[in-house]
């Protein structure tokens, strides 16, 4: 059908990260009976990769009104759920995030979605949460390096240096190309 073919070839276009035919391929998509959202969920990946949060939100929140199980949307729920998280934090609307994220995780665990819960929370004002998020991330996923970024860094914040060094030592070990862990 029209609507696998548009989508495989979006699949492929990504990749190539030709986003101007991805949404050329997103706006067909909406259009056409059953393409429905999968044309909102490329639309919104296309504008969280181009940074328009705001319109970003739209599609993701578009995909939620027609697919509200997320049962057709073509993304991996984590996925998805990163997505809107990063986007609705970067806008300033950080408890939106929050509660998205407490909805999905209470029936699909993440340490991906349990670590941004982590920095919602730290956004949010609240660090012990957020330090629950961070260390319950890590027992689902002992190598998930952002969460042993964020607990050295809350650990520096509270100036608590000696237990903001292993964390961050083991972050770096994990990740021996990134700078956050050196320079945090």
């Amino acid at each position: 059908s029209d609507v696998i073919a548009l989508k495989r070839m979006a699949a492929l276009l990504m990749d190539r990260n030709d986003w101007k035919r991805v949404r050329e391929i997103a706006q067909r998509l909406v259009k056409i009976p059953g393409g429905e959202i999968a044309g909102w969920t490329l639309s919104g990946i296309d504008f969280h990769v181009s940074k328009h949060a705001e319109e970003a939100i739209a599609a993701f929140e578009h995909v939620l009104e027609i697919d509200p199980d997320l049962e057709e949307m073509p993304l991996p729920r984590s996925l998805f759920w990163n997505h809107v998280a990063l986007e609705l934090m970067a806008v300033g609307r950080t408890d939106d995030a929050r509660r998205h994220l407490e909805r999905e995780l209470a029936s699909h665990d993440d340490a991906g979605l349990r670590e941004l819960l982590g920095v919602a929370h730290e956004k949010l004002g609240n660090p012990e949460e957020a330090e629950r998020c961070w260390k319950a991330a890590l027992a689902i996923d002992p190598n998930n390096t952002e969460a042993y970024i964020d607990l050295g860094r809350l650990a520096l914040a509270h100036r608590r240096f000696d237990e903001a060094i292993p964390w961050l030592e083991r972050a770096a070990e994990l990740s021996p190309e990134a700078v956050d862990p050196v320079y945090n």
